[in-house]
């Protein structure tokens, strides 16, 4: 490879000193450089002659002249760029030598001299520089009359404008794009500017474009003009400068004026349809995600897509669609995938998706190819969350699932009932034989017990399949939760401990025993299941004597009366919850277990049960800290619930009179007959409604009471057959039994009726209390409902 030319300097000046110095800053600098140092401007003449150098540098005063001299002389013009030095700075002369044309001037310093080979290379940039420039300025003056004719043929406007003169030229073009006829009006500056658009005259003052400096690259700018008929009309302008003066000042532009109008009417149009799909395209509910094809990386995505996968866009572009599909799924989305993306047909399938904290969400996917310009090819894919679909279908599986089985509870416990009154009845009459010895005494108070227990399991799967109503009743709730304690224990299994010590205060409340017995087993399995490597439960009850204001939100009564409650606080030591959970956790169907371990249900009919008894629940807990459910119910007065409970406890009533006992179940008509007969009634049996009215016919004149069941069979209701005997004979005395009350009619329980309603099961006592109530009620001597 050849070495580059050295560079060639001429260097004029008589302090040999001055020129020492000279030599000895460019031996130093980098690249080979020739200096040829003559004294005198004659010997410089003589030189410039025979060869060119690439610069000359110069002392300004010389024996026989000065520096400048060598650019004013006729043919002075050295073709190189001159470099003016001086041993004294004059600001005149700085300014003459420079507009003589030397490239730059320079105080003599030991400074400037070590920093002339940068200077020298600078200045031999701006030479370059400056002939490329006249070069320009040439070529543009010969083809300025060539580019005006090109410019009258094609459909752009051609405008001069001469600044110097303050004139302007506009090509025919210019005239007729505004709708006038050319050379219409008299072509002034201010006539241009009345034809701009008032509003934009500001902006297009500012713009300037003839202050573009010297080798500028001219102007762009778009603003209306008013045309012939009165409206306006977008332009685009375009200008640059042809001439300058000594200064660099434009002297002189030339320029073109397009009509834009048309084209910005279509980018408004296409901008606003582009906003508007964008718009749809982010606030979409669906996540929607755009992939090339056939590389399926993801170009671009919506919001709800970043939501639906918790990562931000610039996590997704340019990943892979599979990277978001579990890999079980991908084998199928991924031949769809490809399916829409070569033959462009549209699919339609559900799938999941892997979001960033891992869960697996089901989607419905909607995808289908789209062209664009470039022939690139990419898949619009739109993403549906089922998650809530899925819930709502779950929702009504479990509520179809929960009638189902309210329906079959209900019609169990009605069998029951029947089977449990027999029993029931036949203790009572085997309790009333005085010749038990005592040691079957004690055995039939263990199975009376029993076989109220097994009452009260039938009554709670009535109340499940909301087929009878809350029996509400003064309840000690220390004794419920004693009494529940060895089957809460077999509920939560060795791993959980439960700790209940009841407090020598009672604590009264008016509840449904069955209810409340739920709602505290619901609570103990929920801490259980908190609980997954076993723990402790706490269970205590205490009195506050007042509440505070509670929130509306928090289950409280909005303005709850200062007044005392029962509290049942259940605390565990399990995994805790945060505030997102805690909001939800009284939802029907919410729940935090696994798929198939939790219904949802168990905290929702606690609230619900809860709500029924003029209650309420607070919740405190936190994550990894365990939770505390408070329960909180109406204290009730303890001297009423000590007489009610009395009452429960007295003995059977006995009487006279005949019964006719109308009851469709063999065992429990047979029974309930010994009992009425033990204590002194005469009864008369009938097996359904009709075989009643024969009964009736024949023992009219002696029967004082009908006790009858309210569904038998051959379609005759026992408040049917009531409704009829009372028509022949208005002071019978009415007992109706049942072992739901939604099979009455609504008007049944009205006093005015002056009916009792039994509910099954039923023991003697309540049996023979019930015919008792109904004949004073007859007579009017009582009002009891005997229930």
């Amino acid at each position: 490879m050849s070495e580059p030319n050295p560079l060639c300097l001429l260097l004029i000046e008589d302090d040999l000193a001055h020129a020492e110095l000279v030599h000895r800053a460019f031996a130093s600098a980098p690249g080979r450089v020739e200096i040829d140092h003559v004294e005198s401007l004659e010997e410089a003449r003589v030189r410039l002659a025979a060869t060119k150098p690439d610069l000359i540098l110069s002392d300004l005063r010389l024996p026989d002249g000065s520096a400048i001299d060598l650019l004013t002389t006729v043919g002075g013009d050295p073709g190189c760029p001159l470099i003016v030095m001086t041993g004294q700075g004059d600001e005149n002369l700085a300014v003459l030598s420079l507009k003589s044309g030397a490239m730059e001037y320079l105080v003599k310093s030991p400074e400037t001299l070590r920093d002339l080979p940068r200077t020298v290379q600078r200045v031999l940039r701006q030479w370059e520089l400056a002939l490329e420039r006249r070069a320009m300025q040439v070529a543009l003056r010969v083809s300025e009359e060539r580019l005006r004719l090109a410019m009258e043929a094609a459909s752009d406007g051609l405008w001069d404008w001469d600044l110097a003169g303050r004139s302007v030229y506009w090509s025919p073009r210019m005239y007729t794009m505004l709708g006038y006829q050319p050379d219409e009006f008299p072509l002034t500056l201010l006539r241009i500017k009345e034809l701009v658009h008032p509003d934009d005259r500001r902006r297009v003052a500012r713009s300037r474009p003839w202050r573009t400096q010297t080798g500028g690259e001219g102007f762009a700018l778009e603003f209306r003009m008013r045309t012939r008929s009165g409206g306006f009309k977008w332009i685009g302008a375009r200008g640059k400068p042809v001439a300058w003066d000594s200064d660099g000042r434009v002297l002189r532009m030339v320029g073109t004026h397009v009509d834009i109008d048309d084209r910005l009417r279509y980018e408004q149009t296409l901008q606003e349809t582009s906003g508007r799909l964008h718009a749809l395209f982010d606030e979409a509910n669906d996540a929607i995600v755009v992939a090339e094809h056939p590389s399926l990386r993801i170009t671009e995505v919506n919001a709800a897509a970043e939501g639906m996968l918790g990562r931000g866009r610039s996590d997704l572009i340019g990943a892979h669609l599979s990277e978001f599909h579990p890999a079980d799924a991908w084998d199928k989305c991924g031949r769809l995938f490809d399916q829409a993306g070569r033959l462009g047909a549209k699919i339609l399938c559900e799938s999941e998706v892997v979001a960033a904290d891992q869960r697996r969400i089901a989607v419905e996917i909607s995808a289908s190819r789209i062209s664009l310009p470039g022939g690139r090819l990419v898949l619009q894919g739109i993403y549906r969350d089922l998650t809530e679909r899925r819930h709502l279908e779950a929702q009504l599986r479990q509520a179809q699932k929960m009638e189902a089985i309210g329906q079959l509870a209900g019609g169990v416990a009605h069998d029951f009932n029947n089977v449990l009154a027999a029993i029931m009845l036949q203790l009572g009459l085997l309790r009333a034989d005085r010749r038990l010895p005592a040691e079957m005494q004690s055995t039939l108070t263990l199975l009376e017990s029993a076989t109220k227990r097994a009452a009260d399991l039938t009554r709670q799967l009535l109340l499940f399949g909301r087929r009878q109503p809350a029996k509400f009743q003064p309840t000690d709730v220390d004794v419920l939760i004693a009494n529940l304690l060895k089957m809460l224990r077999r509920l939560v299994g060795e791993s959980v401990q439960i700790r209940f010590t009841p407090k020598a205060d009672h604590h009264w409340v008016l509840a449904d025993i069955g209810m409340v017995e739920q709602v505290v087993m619901n609570m103990v399995v929920n801490a259980r299941d908190a609980m997954p490597q076993g723990g402790r439960v706490e269970l205590s009850v205490d009195l506050i004597e007042r509440v505070p204001q509670g929130d509306p939100g928090d289950g409280r009564p909005t303005n709850p009366v200062p007044s005392d409650f029962v509290r049942m606080t259940i605390r565990d030591q399990g995994t805790g919850m945060d505030e997102a959970t805690k909001r939800r956790l009284f939802e029907p169907f919410f729940t935090t277990k696994e798929v198939g371990k939790g219904s949802g249900l168990g905290l929702a009919t606690a609230y619900s049960i809860v709500k029924l008894h003029n209650g309420w629940i607070e919740v405190e807990s936190t994550l990894g800290k365990g939770s505390e459910f408070s329960v909180y119910l109406p204290f009730h007065n303890p001297v009423r619930a000590a007489l009610q409970a009395g009452e429960a406890a007295q003995p059977a009533v006995g009487g006279n009179g005949t019964v006719l006992l109308v009851e469709d179940d063999t065992i429990v008509r047979t029974f309930a007959a010994l009992s009425l007969r033990s204590v002194g009634y005469a009864v008369c049996e009938a097996v359904d409604g009709h075989d009643a009215r024969k009964v009736w016919s024949h023992e009219q004149g002696r029967i004082d009471v009908l006790l009858t069941d309210v569904v038998m069979p051959q379609g005759l209701t026992g408040w049917e057959l009531a409704s009829g005997l009372r028509e022949q004979k208005r002071d019978l005395a009415v007992v109706l039994m049942s072992g739901y009350t939604t099979e009455l009619p609504q008007h049944t329980l009205d006093p005015a009726n002056r009916l009792v309603f039994l509910q099954k099961p039923f023991d003697t006592v309540k049996l023979t209390r019930a015919v008792r109530n109904a004949i004073d009620r007859i007579s009017g001597k009582g009002a009891d409902s005997g229930s």
